[in-house]
C-alpha cells in the first residue's frame, strides 16, 4: 500500500495557548450542534427520529459532553433518557462530568452523578473531576463531589492531588475546604513536592502559614529544597554561565550529569533559553533526545514549549527526535500547534514528524493543511472515529491536499465509524471543488451513513443549495 508523510504546516491561528480538550471541531451530526446550542426542540425531534445519541465528533465528544460543557440541563435529561452513555470518554479521556465540574455547573453535575456518572473517572493523565474543580477554584463543586464519595487524595500521573492543584492556582477557599475535609496535607507528588512545598516555591505566605498551622511538615520542604540544589554544571547551564560550563567540561565533568528529576545540563540550558550553552553542550556530546523523569520531556519538547525557534533549529540539526512523546503523548509538533507560533510548526514539519491522524484531529480546528510530504504513514490511516486524512481534508475544504491524497491512493469511498464518506463531509461543508473532484474520482454519490442519509441529504440539511443542485445533476438521491 502506498504511504506518505502526513505533515501539516499551520497557516494561521489565534496566538494563544489552548488545551486541545477544548477544541470544538465542526459537528459531525445535527445532534451535536443542537446539544451545544441548547436547541431542545431539535434534540427532541432528532431523538424521536431514532438518531444515535452517543455519536462522537472528531475529538470524541458526544452530544452529552457538549450539553454538559454548556450547562444545558434539560437537554442532558433528554439525552440520558435516550440512552446516552453518562461515562463515555472523549479522546483526552474526559467524561461529561469532567467538563461540568471544571466549569462549576452544580445542577448539571448533580444530575450526571445521580444518573451514574463516576465521580472518580480518570482522564488520560489521571485527572479526576475533583482535580478540575479544585484547580478552577469551585468550592461548591468540590463539596458536591466529596459528598458523593470522590477520592480527596486522588493522584494524577505526576502525583499531584486536588490540594496540590488548589495551592498552585491560589484557590484559598478550596484549600481550606480540602484540608477541613481531610486531605493529606503532607502527600508528595512524583517530584517530592508537598502542598507546602508548592506554596513556598510560589512565595504564597498566607497559604504556607495556613498549611503549617494545620500540620504541614516543614522538614519535608527543607529536604526537598536541599535535594533540588543543583550540581555545578547543572547550575551553570541553568544560569547561563558559559565560562563555568566550559571550565567544568574541560575538567572532566560529565556533560550528561542528571539532577534528581533526571534533567541534564542540556535540559536546563534549553529551558532557560541559553542557546550558546545549548550549542556548546551538544558539541561536547550531550544527549539530544534524553528525557527527564518528570514529564518525559526531551530538550526539543522544552524548546517548543518555550517557543524558541533558534533552539529548535539547533536541536534538530543534532538529530532531535520530532516524534518523541512526553508523558501526555504530546509530540513537539502538537505542543507547537497548541502554543500558536507558526514558525515552530514549519521547522518541525520539515523534519519528518509522522503526524498521525489523531494528531491532525486535535489540530484540525486550529489549522488548515497546506501540504503532504513523503513518509511512512498509511494514506488511509484511521483515527478514533475511523476517519481518514481524506475525510478530514474534505471536511476542511482544502482542494490541493485532497488532490494530493487521492493521487497517492486515498480511498474516496472510505467510511467513518458511522458510515460517512469524504463526500458526506464535503457536501455538508459546501466545498464544491472537492465534491466535483470526488465524483470524478469515483466517489459513490448515493453512499449512506448509519442513518441512511446520503451526501445529498447532508447538503440539504446544511442548506448547501449549490451542492444540492450539483449532486442532483449527477444522479444523487
Amino acid at each position: 500500500m502506498k504511504s506518505i508523510k502526513v505533515l501539516c504546516l499551520i497557516l494561521a491561528f489565534a496566538p494563544i495557548i489552548v488545551e486541545y480538550d477544548y477544541i470544538s471541531p465542526s459537528d459531525i451530526s445535527p445532534m451535536h450542534r443542537a446539544a451545544k446550542d441548547g436547541d431542545i426542540e431539535q434534540v427532541k425531534k432528532l431523538i424521536s427520529g431514532g438518531i444515535y445519541v452517543n455519536a462522537q465528533n472528531l475529538v470524541g465528544n458526544t452530544p452529552l459532553h457538549l450539553a454538559a460543557q454548556n450547562s444545558h440541563r434539560d437537554i442532558i435529561e433528554l439525552l440520558l433518557a435516550g440512552d446516552a452513555d453518562v461515562n463515555i470518554q472523549n479522546m483526552s479521556g474526559r467524561t461529561p462530568l469532567h467538563y461540568a465540574a471544571q466549569r462549576g455547573h452544580i445542577k448539571v453535575s448533580e444530575l450526571l452523578i445521580t444518573k451514574g456518572a463516576f465521580v472518580d473517572a480518570r482522564n488520560r493523565t489521571g485527572g479526576t473531576p475533583l482535580h478540575y474543580a479544585a484547580n478552577a477554584g469551585h468550592g461548591d463543586m468540590v463539596e458536591l463531589l466529596l459528598g458523593h464519595g470522590a477520592d480527596i487524595n486522588a493522584q494524577g500521573a505526576s502525583g499531584g492531588t486536588p490540594l496540590h492543584g488548589a495551592v498552585i492556582n491560589g484557590s484559598k477557599d478550596v484549600i481550606e475546604l480540602l484540608v477541613l475535609k481531610g486531605a493529606d496535607i503532607n502527600i508528595k507528588d512524583k517530584g517530592g513536592n508537598t502542598p507546602l512545598s508548592e506554596a513556598v516555591q510560589l512565595q504564597d505566605k498566607e497559604v504556607a502559614e495556613f498549611l503549617v498551622v494545620k500540620g504541614a511538615v516543614v522538614e519535608d520542604v527543607v529536604d526537598n529544597l536541599l535535594k533540588t540544589e543543583l550540581k555545578p554544571l547543572l547550575k551553570a547551564a541553568k544560569d547561563g554561565d558559559i565560562s563555568s560550563v566550559e571550565s567544568l567540561i574541560s575538567k572532566g565533568t560529565d556533560v550528561n550529569i542528571k539532577d534528581w528529576q533526571s534533567k541534564t545540563p542540556l535540559h536546563h540550558a534549553t529551558e532557560a533559553g541559553h542557546i550558546e550553552i545549548v550549542d556548546l553542550l551538544l558539541a561536547k556530546g550531550a544527549w539530544v533526545n534524553v528525557k527527564d523523569a518528570w514529564n518525559c520531556e526531551t530538550p526539543l519538547h522544552m524548546a517548543t514549549r518555550m517557543c524558541r525557534k533558534d533552539i529548535v533549529q539547533l536541536l534538530l540539526s543534532y538529530g532531535a527526535d520530532v516524534n518523541a512523546k512526553k508523558q501526555s503523548d504530546d509530540t513537539p509538533l502538537l505542543m507547537a500547534a497548541l502554543a500558536g507560533p507558526e514558525h515552530l510548526e514549519k521547522h518541525l514539519s520539515t523534519e519528518g514528524d509522522d503526524v498521525t491522524t489523531d494528531t491532525a484531529v486535535y489540530l484540525r480546528e486550529l489549522q488548515k493543511f497546506k501540504s503532504l510530504l513523503e513518509n511512512d504513514t498509511e494514506i488511509d490511516s484511521r483515527d478514533l472515529t475511523d476517519a481518514t486524512p481524506l475525510h478530514l481534508t474534505a471536511l476542511d475544504g482544502n482542494i490541493e491536499l485532497a488532490k494530493l491524497l487521492i493521487t497517492n491512493g486515498a480511498n474516496v469511498n472510505a467510511k467513518c465509524k458511522f458510515g460517512e464518506t469524504p463526500l458526506h463531509f464535503t457536501a455538508g461543508g459546501g466545498h464544491k471543488e472537492i465534491v466535483e473532484l470526488l465524483l470524478k474520482k469515483g466517489a459513490n454519490i448515493n453512499a449512506t451513513d448509519y442513518q441512511r442519509q446520503s451526501p445529498l441529504k447532508w447538503a440539504k440539511d446544511k442548506g448547501q443549495k449549490e451542492i444540492v443542485e450539483l449532486l442532483l445533476k449527477h444522479g444523487g438521491r
